[in-house]
C-alpha cells in the first residue's frame, strides 16, 4: 500500500475577542480593531515518519529500519525509533529525523523505507496546526442554544449530562469557574517538547499553556465550555451541564501537533489503551476533536484510532473545516463512521468558510461576524493568564454543539450505539440548504423513547435498590440510567434520569444527592465523591435553607450549606472553626456561612456567618485557636481600623462581657497581647494587656473603680504611657516610676 500525504491538520478554529472576567457580558465587549480573514498557510514539512509493518515485529527490527533512514537518505543526518508501537495500531511505529523535511525528502524517505520486504507502507506524520478566522463583537451571548437553533431548555427538564464524560482533544484546559473547578482531568499526550511549551514531552497535566496565537489561544477551553460548562451562576452554560470532562492534550504551540499524537489522545480519552501511559479512570463516553486537516482520503492511522473508540461504542464528533472547499477532502471529516458537523449561521443557512458535501452528518451554530460564539477563554498568550470570555467562530464552535447534545441522548439511554445517534440526529434535524441542523431537544427526546424499560436496562441492587424503592422509586429519581459503578473508597453510586445520583458506603449506607439544585452541584464542582466523601444523610431542609453532610473515608464530615441569599458554602467539620460552628449549635445559634473558610493573614484562617442581622466572624491561628468576633461590634471595629490580624493579631477569647461593657483579648505571631473594652458610654478602646497599665488596673479595682478606657493606651513623647479612664482618672507609666494615678 503506498503512502497517502497528510496535510497538516486545521482546527476551525478564528481569531478571538476576550474581555474581563469579571461581570463580562456581550453587552458591554470592548470593540477590537478589525480582523479579517486569513488563509493559514500549512507547512508540509515534518520530522517524523509513521511506519505500518506487514506484520507484528520486535522493537530490535523497528530499530534497524528506523536506523537504515539515515543510511539511505541524503536528508537525513541521524533518525531513531520514537514510538515502538502507536496505540492505533501496534503494528506501526513513528520514526523521528534529525531535521525537518520538505515533501520531496519526504517522498525519498518513504521511497526508501518501503523498499524493506517487512514494511507495508509509510506517511508522513504531520503536525497539525490551527486556522485562523474572522471574529467581531458578539451582542447576544449564547443565541445558538435558543429554540430557533439549538432548542436546547426543554431537554434540561430531565437531562444535563449526569454520568457522562465528554472528551476533548485539543489545546488542553484552564483553570475557569465555567468549568471543573476542583482539578481537571486528563494527559498530555505532545511528544515534542518545543511544541508542548511545558518544559518537557508527555506528562500527566493537560494544562493548556497557551499557543502564542492569539488566533487559536485557549482553543480547548472554549471548546469545552460549549459543551459542558457548568451552570453554576458564574458566566456561560454548555449543552450538558452536568457532563464531566476529559482531556486529551495533543495541540501545543501554535495549536500544532502530530496525527499520532492526536490519534493517542482519541483512544486514550475514549478509554483506549495507550502504551507508557497510565490507564484512564474516566472515559468518555463521546469524544470531540474540532480539528480538521487537507487529506483527500482518512489515514490508517486516524481511522484505527477511531474505529478503536467506536468499538467501546464511543462516539467520535469532528468538526468539517474551515476551508469552504468539500470535507471529503480533509480529515478526519472523511474517517468512516466519524460524526461529522458543519457550522451553520443565525440566518439559516450554511457559513461561507464550512466545509461541505456528502461528508457532513449535521450543521450547528458556528457563529459569523457579528453574530459570533461567545464562551469561556483566558487573558493570556504567551503564558497562562486569568480566566475570562470572548468570542469565537467555526466548525470548532459547532461540533461540541453537538458533542454536548450526544452527552444529554447517552444520559437519556446510555446504551444507544453510535448509528441510533446518527440516525436520531438526521431524522430530528431541521432542514437547512439540504443538510440537517441538530434539534436537540427532539434529539434527546428520541433517544429517551428509543430507550427499554428500565427494570430490563439497568439492574437494581442491595442498599441502593433498597433505598431506591423506599424513598419515591421511578416518581422521585427517574429511572435509572446506569447500572451501579464504584466509587472511591469501597463505596458504590447510580445515577437516575431526575438528576439524583444515589450513593453507598459502609460508613454511611445509601443516601442521593439531588444535582438540580445547588447543593448538589457545589458537591459535583468539589468533585463528588473524590472531594468530599460521601452523603451522611439526604439533603434536608432547615429554617433559613438548607444543609447536607458528606462523609470522607474516616474522621469528621464536611458540611453544605445553602441559603437563597448567600448560595451554598462549605463548613469543614474537621477544622477548628467547623468543629466549633458544629459543636455549639450550628446554624441556629450562628447562621449560616456567607463563604467558605479562607486563609487570612500569616498562616490563619476565617469564616463569616450570618444569623438574622448578626454577623459572626470566627478567626483561627495555630497559636490561638478559634474564637469568634461580633461581626457588626464596635471592638471588631476597632479592631480592624488598627490593623486586625496584621497587627493586633488573632482573638485569643470570645468577647467577654463585664460589668456594663464587654472586652476581648488578641494576640499577634510575636505573642504580643491587646485588650480592646467597650462600654455604651466610652465606646471601644485597647491597650496592652500584658502592660503596666493593664495589670495596675486589673489589681487596683478594674472597671469597678476606673471604669472603662476611653482612649486607647498612648505612648507619649517622653517614652511614657498613659490610659484614660470614665471616672476622670488617668494611669500613666514611666520607666522610673512605674504607674500612677494623675488627674
Amino acid at each position: 500500500m503506498k503512502l497517502r500525504y497528510l496535510p497538516p491538520v486545521i482546527l476551525s478554529s478564528c481569531a478571538l475577542v476576550a474581555t474581563s472576567f469579571a461581570g463580562a457580558s456581550a453587552a458591554n465587549l470592548p470593540t477590537p480593531a478589525n480582523q479579517h480573514p486569513t488563509t493559514t498557510q500549512v507547512s508540509e514539512d515534518t520530522d517524523r515518519i509513521i511506519v505500518k509493518f506487514k506484520d507484528e515485529q520486535p522493537k530490535e527490527v523497528r530499530e534497524e529500519v528506523a536506523n537504515k533512514v539515515e543510511a539511505e537518505s541524503d536528508a537525513v543526518d541521524d533518525s531513531q525509533l520514537l514510538k515502538e508501537t502507536t496505540a492505533a495500531d501496534e503494528k506501526s511505529s513513528v520514526i523521528s529525523a534529525d531535521k525537518m523535511l520538505n515533501p520531496d525528502e519526504q517522498k525519498e524517505v518513504i521511497a526508501n523505507l518501503e523498499k524493506d520486504p517487512r514494511v507495508e507502507s509509510a506517511e508522513p506524520d504531520r503536525l497539525v496546526k490551527a486556522l485562523a478566522s474572522t471574529s467581531e463583537p458578539y451582542y447576544s451571548k449564547q443565541w445558538a442554544l435558543t429554540y430557533d437553533y439549538l432548542d436546547v431548555a426543554p431537554a434540561w427538564s430531565k437531562y444535563t449530562g449526569v454520568g457522562q464524560t465528554i472528551g476533548i482533544v485539543d489545546t488542553g484546559y484552564s483553570v475557569h469557574p465555567d468549568l471543573e473547578t476542583s482539578g481537571s482531568y486528563g494527559y498530555d499526550f505532545i511528544s515534542s517538547p518545543s511544541l508542548s511549551r511545558d518544559g518537557g514531552g508527555r506528562d500527566t497535566n493537560p494544562l493548556d499553556q497557551g499557543s502564542d496565537n492569539p488566533s487559536v489561544d485557549w482553543h480547548g477551553t472554549f471548546v469545552a465550555g460549549i459543551a459542558a460548562a457548568r451552570a453554576n451562576g458564574t458566566g456561560t452554560t454548555g449543552v450538558a451541564p452536568s457532563a464531566q470532562l476529559t482531556y486529551g492534550r495533543a495541540l501545543g504551540l501554535n495549536g500544532s501537533g502530530y496525527v499520532s499524537d492526536i490519534a493517542d489522545a482519541l483512544i486514550w480519552t475514549s478509554g483506549g489503551y495507550v502504551p507508557g501511559v497510565p490507564t484512564n479512570k474516566r472515559p468518555a463516553t463521546v469524544v470531540n476533536m474540532s480539528l480538521a486537516y487537507p487529506d483527500n482520503t482518512c489515514s490508517d492511522l486516524m481511522q484505527s484510532a477511531i474505529n478503536d473508540s467506536l468499538s467501546r461504542n464511543v462516539p467520535v464528533v469532528v468538526a468539517a473545516g474551515n476551508e469552504g472547499q468539500s470535507a471529503s477532502n480533509y480529515s478526519p471529516a472523511n474517517c468512516y463512521r466519524a460524526i461529522v458537523v458543519g457550522a451553520s449561521t443565525s440566518w439559516y443557512t450554511l457559513t461561507e468558510y464550512s466545509n461541505y458535501g456528502e461528508m457532513l452528518d449535521v450543521v450547528a451554530p458556528g457563529g459569523t461576524t457579528g453574530r459570533d460564539i461567545f464562551g469561556p477563554l483566558n487573558t493570556g498568550s504567551s503564558s497562562i493568564g486569568s480566566p475570562t470570555y470572548g468570542t469565537m467562530n467555526g466548525t470548532s464552535m459547532a461540533a461540541p454543539y453537538v458533542t454536548g447534545t450526544i452527552a444529554l441522548m447517552k444520559q437519556a439511554y446510555p446504551a444507544i450505539t453510535v448509528e441510533q445517534i446518527r440516525n436520531i440526529l438526521t431524522s430530528t434535524g431541521y432542514n437547512l440548504q439540504g443538510y440537517k441542523q441538530v434539534d436537540a431537544a427532539a434529539a434527546v427526546k428520541a433517544a429517551a423513547d428509543l430507550a427499554p424499560v428500565p427494570a430490563s436496562q439497568f439492574t437494581l441492587k442491595g442498599a441502593i435498590g433498597d433505598y431506591y424503592k423506599s424513598k419515591g422509586g421511578i416518581t422521585k429519581f427517574g429511572s435509572p440510567t446506569t447500572n451501579e459503578f464504584s466509587g472511591v473508597n469501597g463505596g458504590a453510586i447510580q445515577a437516575f434520569a431526575k438528576n439524583y445520583s444515589i450513593y453507598w458506603t459502609s460508613r454511611t449506607d445509601a443516601h442521593s444527592v439531588n444535582f438540580a439544585g445547588s447543593i448538589g452541584a457545589r458537591y459535583r464542582d468539589s468533585d463528588y465523591e473524590r472531594g468530599l466523601g460521601y452523603p451522611a444523610f439526604d439533603e434536608v431542609s432547615i429554617p433559613g435553607g438548607a444543609m447536607q453532610k458528606f462523609a470522607p473515608a474516616s474522621g469528621p464530615l464536611n458540611a453544605l450549606y445553602w441559603t437563597s441569599q448567600n448560595g451554598t458554602h462549605l463548613v469543614a467539620e474537621r477544622g477548628a472553626i467547623g468543629s466549633r460552628f458544629t459543636n455549639e449549635g450550628g446554624t441556629g445559634k450562628y447562621g449560616f456561612p456567607v463563604e467558605d473558610e479562607g486563609g487570612i493573614g500569616s498562616g490563619g484562617a476565617r469564616q463569616v456567618f450570618q444569623n438574622g442581622s448578626r454577623q459572626n466572624r470566627f478567626y483561627w491561628a495555630p497559636n490561638t485557636g478559634a474564637y469568634l468576633v461580633n461581626g457588626n461590634g464596635a471592638i471588631k471595629a476597632l479592631w480592624e481600623s488598627r490593623g486586625g490580624v496584621n497587627t493586633d493579631g488573632f482573638p485569643v477569647t470570645d468577647e467577654i462581657p463585664t460589668a456594663g461593657g464587654a472586652v476581648q483579648y488578641f494576640r499577634n505571631a510575636n505573642w504580643a497581647e491587646t485588650g480592646i473594652w467597650w462600654s455604651s458610654t466610652t465606646g471601644a478602646h485597647a491597650m496592652n494587656s500584658k502592660g503596666a497599665i493593664y495589670n495596675y488596673w486589673w489589681k487596683n479595682g478594674y472597671v469597678s473603680k476606673f471604669g472603662f478606657p476611653v482612649t486607647d493606651e498612648v505612648t507619649n513623647s517622653d517614652g511614657s504611657a498613659t490610659v484614660k479612664f470614665s471616672n476622670g482618672s488617668t494611669l500613666k507609666w514611666t520607666a522610673n516610676g512605674g504607674v500612677r494615678v494623675v488627674r
